[in-house]
C-alpha cells in the first residue's frame, strides 16, 4: 500500500543549516533570566536583516522584538493592544485563519477587505500578509503606501505578516519583496506600522518557534513590557540560533533554489492534471488553483484518491468554494512521487 503524500501544510522538511546547531550550543549556558526585549545582539541582528535584505534603513535595535513564534504574536496581538468587543479588525479577503482567531479572543468584529478605501472608519487593527497565505499574492509598494496612509487616517495600527518574504518567485536578487517598513516614514515612532518575520520558512526552523516583530518603537516597547510581565521570552539558545540564521544568506539562497525547483515540478504536473492557478500566485509556500467546472471538495477528494492530500480554500476565505491550496513544502522524493501519480492519472483521463 502506497503512502499518502501530505501537501496540506507548509511545514519545512529540510534540515536546518548546520551552523544553527553550532549557534544553539554557544547559547546553551542560559542560567540567568534574560530580558523579554531579547538579547542586544539578537535585536541588532533582526534590525540588520531588515536593513540589508529589505532596504529598511531607518530601523534600529529599539524597533525590534524577538518572539516565540509569530503565530503566537498574531493570535495574541489584539489582547496585548487592549482591543475588545467594541473593536474592529480588518483582515485580507483571503487570509491565514489565526488573524480571525486573534479577533475572536477579544470578541472583536472582523471585516475581510483588501480595498483600502473600504476599510471602516472605526478600524483599530489592520492585518496585511505578503506573500499571502493561501494564494501567494504580493503587496506592491504603491498598495503599501496607500494602506499606510489610510490606516493613519483611521488612527489604526497596521501590521504586515512577512514570514514568506524570502520566497517571491518573481523577484530578482536586487529587487526583494517589498516590506511595509521600506515605505518612507513607515518606521517613525508613533506611526502605527509593524512587520512580522519568521525563521520557520527561510531556515526550516518551524519547531524552534523563532521570529520577531519590527517597526514602531513605541508599540515595540509596550509589547516588550507585556512580554516580561507574562514570561513570554524567547529562550537564549534559540536567540543565538536566530542570530546565525539571519546572517546565513547562503543557506537561505540554497533553500530558495530547492523550493523553486519543487514548486515548478508540482505546478507543471498539476496543470497537466487539469488545474488552473491564479495569476497572483507568485510567492510563498502554496499553489492556489482550481479545476474548471468542479468544486473544491471534489478536487480534494479526487487527489486524495491518488494519495495526494490537499486542502480546500474555504478555511482561508475562498467564498467561491472552488479553490484548493497545495503546499510545496515536501521532500524531493515526495514531489517526484506526486508528479508521477498526477501524470499517470492525467494520461488515464485522456
Amino acid at each position: 500500500m502506497r503512502d499518502d503524500i501530505d501537501l496540506r501544510i507548509g511545514s519545512p522538511v529540510d534540515p536546518v543549516p548546520s551552523s544553527v546547531k553550532a549557534a544553539l550550543e554557544r547559547g546553551y549556558n542560559a542560567h540567568r533570566y534574560i530580558s523579554a526585549r531579547g538579547l542586544p545582539e539578537c535585536r541588532a541582528a533582526c534590525a540588520n536583516w531588515y536593513r540589508t535584505t529589505r532596504g529598511v534603513e531607518s530601523i534600529d535595535d529599539a524597533s525590534v522584538l524577538p518572539v516565540a513564534g509569530t503565530k503566537m504574536l498574531i493570535g495574541l496581538l489584539p489582547l496585548w493592544l487592549g482591543l475588545d468587543s467594541s473593536s474592529v479588525i480588518v483582515i485580507p479577503r483571503l487570509h491565514y485563519p489565526t488573524y480571525e482567531a486573534g479577533a475572536a479572543l477579544v470578541g472583536a468584529q472582523v471585516i475581510a477587505e483588501d480595498d483600502v478605501e473600504r476599510w471602516p472608519e472605526n478600524a483599530s487593527l489592520i492585518w496585511l500578509n505578503s506573500p499571502r497565505n493561501p494564494d501567494g499574492a504580493i503587496n506592491g509598494r504603491d498598495y503599501l503606501q496607500r494602506a499606510i496612509e489610510r490606516a493613519r487616517q483611521l488612527n489604526a495600527i497596521i501590521v504586515q505578516d512577512e514570514c514568506y518574504s524570502a520566497f517571491d518567485w518573481t523577484s530578482e536578487g536586487d529587487d526583494p519583496t517589498a516590506s511595509i517598513l521600506s515605505i518612507p516614514g513607515a518606521t517613525r515612532p508613533g506611526g502605527g506600522v509593524l512587520a512580522l518575520y519568521s525563521m520557520s520558512k527561510q531556515s526550516n526552523m518551524a519547531g524552534y518557534r523563532a521570529g520577531f516583530v519590527a517597526g514602531d518603537s513605541s508599540i515595540i516597547e509596550q509589547l516588550g513590557t507585556r512580554w516580561g510581565t507574562y514570561g513570554l521570552v524567547l529562550s537564549q539558545p534559540v536567540q543565538y540560533a536566530m542570530i546565525d540564521a539571519l546572517a546565513n544568506t547562503e543557506a537561505v539562497s540554497e533553500q530558495q533554489r530547492i523550493h523553486a525547483r519543487r514548486r515548478s515540478a508540482l505546478q507543471e504536473a498539476f496543470e497537466r492534471w487539469g488545474m488552473v492557478f491564479s495569476e497572483d500566485n507568485v510567492g510563498g509556500f502554496f499553489l492556489w488553483g482550481h479545476a474548471p467546472g468542479e468544486n473544491a471538495e471534489s478536487v480534494v477528494q479526487r487527489l486524495a484518491d491518488l494519495g495526494i492530500l490537499t486542502r480546500t480554500g474555504a478555511a482561508y476565505g475562498d467564498e467561491t468554494h472552488t479553490y484548493v491550496r497545495i503546499s510545496i513544502a515536501a521532500s524531493d522524493a515526495q514531489v517526484a512521487d506526486a508528479v508521477e501519480r498526477l501524470h499517470h492519472d492525467a494520461d488515464r483521463l485522456v
